[in-house]
């Protein structure tokens, strides 16, 4: 029963180890619409990392008429400022948020080499970052897959942890919008696709204050195990773009009442 569910959910909130109170969460139910990109409510990130091959920029992202595109184009005349072979976008949240319901209606692009992901992870710290992160993601290389992850770096950012599976979706990502969404409580983090429950995953729970990130780029083909990870980069299929429609938030205190935690009918 949904409403036993959330009982029990509620208790084990009660339990849980304190989470780390980096700033104070969004309270209440939450709910993006992409009407505008607004520049009160998401930053658009910028960084890069080595075995991303993409520059990060503000060029590549957009939103209007209740969508957020995450556009990829290779990058025809490299510079210093922009060394890399092509161009992506990835846009976060200014705020954060606490255990609970993370929902988002996504289409991602089918590009080997590539990935788009809906993650949620806790602030950046400039040393001895201790990441923590849930991701949902999808790769290029197998567009009726996706992948599902939970990753805890401890001892300040030195051992990193992860426990990652991939499944089977039924469908291809690429083809059209579905519905995905995070349930995560203090105990375990789960997955759904189409309100079906996908996996529940209880090794590396995040206990920080997280949030929302949504990016797309193609992996550096030089760096090794990307291409294992991606695949072999097609830059054929570039141009190519990833697609965000509304996002909702519900704490665990506010879970809809027609949400199944188990995912059946």
């Amino acid at each position: 029963m949904v409403r036993t569910g959330v009982i029990m959910l509620l208790a084990a909130l009660v339990a849980a180890p304190a989470l780390a109170q980096t700033a104070t969460p969004v309270s209440g139910p939450w709910r993006e619409t992409f009407d505008t990109l607004d520049p009160a409510v998401w930053e658009t990130q910028l960084y890069s990392f080595p075995a991303n091959g993409c520059n990060m920029t503000a060029g590549q992202a957009a939103a209007s008429s209740g969508k957020l595109v995450l556009s990829l184009a290779m990058n025809a005349a490299p510079t210093e400022d922009a060394p890399k072979l092509c161009n992506a976008g990835e846009v976060g949240s200014y705020r954060f948020f606490t255990y609970g319901l993370f929902t988002v209606r996504m289409k991602a692009p089918a590009v080997s080499g590539g990935v788009s992901a809906f993650f949620l992870m806790n602030a950046w710290q400039p040393e001895n970052w201790e990441h923590k992160e849930i991701d949902i993601e999808l790769l290029g290389k197998n567009p009726d897959a996706i992948q599902m992850t939970t990753h805890d770096f401890q001892n300040g950012g030195r051992d990193w942890k992860s426990a990652a599976t991939t499944a089977d979706l039924g469908f291809d990502y690429s083809r059209g919008f579905h519905d995905y969404a995070v349930l995560w409580t203090p105990e375990a983090v789960r997955w759904y696709v189409d309100g079906k429950l996908l996996l529940t995953e209880a090794r590396y729970v995040p206990h920080d204050l997280l949030q929302i990130r949504m990016n797309t780029y193609l992996g550096d083909p030089k760096t090794p195990g990307i291409a294992d990870w991606l695949g072999p980069l097609d830059a054929t299929k570039v141009p190519a773009k990833a697609e965000y429609g509304e996002i909702d938030y519900y704490p665990l205190d506010a879970l809809p009442k027609d949400f199944k935690i188990d995912g059946k009918p």
